[in-house]
């Protein structure tokens, strides 16, 4: 963040520069330099969009923060774990629940740093199963939509590698940018472009929304860790935010053990 207010502060003072001396142009020359300085106001709204946009995920954030570590298996609250995108064998007795958004910088944070050492720790050795389901947040516009392409892209076996493309391509998520993957991920395209356009397949990630929801999650990406007793997530330790491996590894070891 602190490189892109960097840039933004250059291109003003460039602006302001070349405002001071464009009357000793010609015409030609000062038509040009018009036409530059055009385009680095638009860079700079790009930049102040994007910031906009990392400044309210950071709100979420320290709202999810503030909220602290929840409690939701004392009989309050289950989190079912059948029927959604899950790293693992089913059979492992203990659970990681992840709510995330793809538009969010905090997701992708987690989904290229931490989950890669929860997977070599806990996952492939077959202590863990890693659960996700999805939080669109609703002032990221391409969320849902992007929810949508991974889920579609995962009933033709294909969600992990769907997931990682969109996380890290976040300013190209669109219909183009899915098939697109699809094609590269030897989905078939048909089936795949009628699942894009099922209803169901927006409800099902508007039932992970609400779901969230009930279980307060206010940002993304949030977590909850606990044991799992047919099919279903109990006595769970809610974990908010990209936060270290290390703080998994502590509340995941107390499980297991």
């Amino acid at each position: 963040m602190r490189d892109s207010v960097k840039r933004s502060k250059l291109y003003v003072s460039f602006i302001l520069a070349s405002a001071l001396v464009l009357p000793c142009y010609s015409s030609a020359n000062a038509d040009w330099l018009a036409d530059e300085i055009l385009k680095q106001l638009q860079e700079i709204r790009t930049e102040v969009k994007a910031l906009r946009s990392e400044v309210a995920d950071l709100h979420q954030q320290l709202d999810a923060l503030q909220a602290g570590k929840a409690a939701v298996g004392s009989g309050a609250a289950e989190i079912k774990l059948a029927d959604e995108p899950t790293l693992g064998e089913s059979t492992a007795k203990v659970a990681i629940v992840e709510f995330s958004d793809f538009q969010c910088p905090f997701c992708t944070r987690h989904n290229n740093q931490t989950l890669p050492q929860i997977k070599d720790t806990y996952i492939k050795t077959g202590q863990v199963q890693y659960v996700m389901k999805d939080f669109p947040l609703d002032f990221h516009r391409l969320a849902k939509e992007a929810a949508v392409a991974a889920n579609c892209a995962g009933t033709q076996g294909q969600f992990e590698p769907m997931r990682d493309a969109l996380f890290d391509n976040p300013r190209s998520l669109g219909r183009e940018f899915y098939m697109t993957k699809a094609k590269e991920f030897g989905l078939d395209e048909a089936v795949y472009t009628a699942c894009l356009e099922d209803p169901a397949q927006t409800k099902e990630v508007e039932d992970d929304l609400a779901e969230g929801l009930a279980l307060t999650v206010q940002g993304t990406p949030a977590f909850f860790v606990g044991r799992v007793e047919n099919g279903v997530l109990k006595d769970a330790t809610m974990i908010s935010g990209a936060v270290p491996f290390e703080r998994f590894k502590q509340v995941v070891d107390e499980y297991l053990n």
